[in-house]
C-alpha cells in the first residue's frame, strides 16, 4: 500500500493506492466501505509488472503452472 495526500473538488484527501490479487478485491471494498461509506474507489487490471515484490511471485507462478502442465502431458 502507498499512502499520500491529495487535493479535490471539495478539499484535501488521503489518497491510498493498493495492490492485491483479484480474489482480495472484495474484501478491500469491504474494509474500506467499513471506514468511509462514499469513499471513491477504481479498481484497474494490470497488464504489465515491472520490477517490485509481484514480479518474482508472478514468475514463480508461471514455473509452476508450467511444470504442473508438462506433468499433465
Amino acid at each position: 500500500m502507498t499512502e499520500f495526500d491529495g487535493i479535490g473538488r471539495d478539499g484535501a484527501r488521503m489518497v491510498l493506492e493498493v495492490l492485491v490479487p483479484r480474489k482480495d478485491e472484495k474484501t478491500i471494498y469491504d474494509m474500506v466501505l467499513s471506514f468511509n461509506p462514499r469513499a471513491f474507489m477504481l479498481s484497474l487490471e494490470p497488464t504489465t509488472f515491472n520490477g517490485g515484490f509481484w514480479v518474482k511471485r508472478l514468475k514463480r507462478r508461471r514455473q509452476l503452472i508450467a511444470q504442473r502442465d508438462r506433468k499433465n502431458k
